[in-house]
């Protein structure tokens, strides 16, 4: 799944667990960053954040459409 936030990559970067930890806290999984990359905008820092869950009771990849709701 991807989101986009504001802030360069590099900002983005120093801030990856406390968003995989917010992130897991909200849905009752475990959410993992896979990739980051910067987003194209005209003039603004925009990252595009690629993000995987984790089902701790299955210990399976949650379905991406499952993650979204």
């Amino acid at each position: 799944m991807k989101f986009i936030m504001s802030g360069s990559t590099i900002d983005i970067e120093k801030q990856v667990e406390a968003i995989s930890k917010s992130l897991s806290d909200a849905t009752n999984l475990i959410v993992k960053i896979r990739m980051l990359e910067p987003h194209e905008t005209s003039r603004e820092f925009w990252t595009n954040v690629y993000i995987y869950a984790i089902d701790p009771k299955t210990n399976t990849v949650v379905d991406m459409e499952d993650l979204q709701e």
